[in-house]
């Protein structure tokens, strides 16, 4: 049980660390990031800083960084995350 728990945090940190390097990089090229969250499901918080709501849900399953599509400059951004 002890080696599950650790699975999960270990594999929730790789992906929080992924996330971040979108969301860092969408900031760096000047792609408006529309939401940048922790989990899905229902908000239980929410913050809007710089254009930027960040967001802690429900089921702490999923992370996730929303960029805009289809803002001008953003193509090869765009071209390098993981398709959503």
């Amino acid at each position: 049980m002890k080696t599950v728990i650790l699975t999960i945090l270990v594999f929730g940190v790789i992906i929080m660390l992924h996330e971040s390097g979108h969301f860092l990089f969408a900031k760096l090229f000047h792609v408006k990031v529309e939401e940048f969250s922790f989990g899905m499901g229902p908000k239980l918080w929410s913050r809007i800083k710089r254009d930027t709501q960040y967001t802690i849900r429900a089921f702490p399953r999923q992370r996730a960084a929303h960029c805009m599509k289809n803002q001008p400059g953003s193509g090869l951004l765009l071209w390098l995350q993981a398709p959503s």
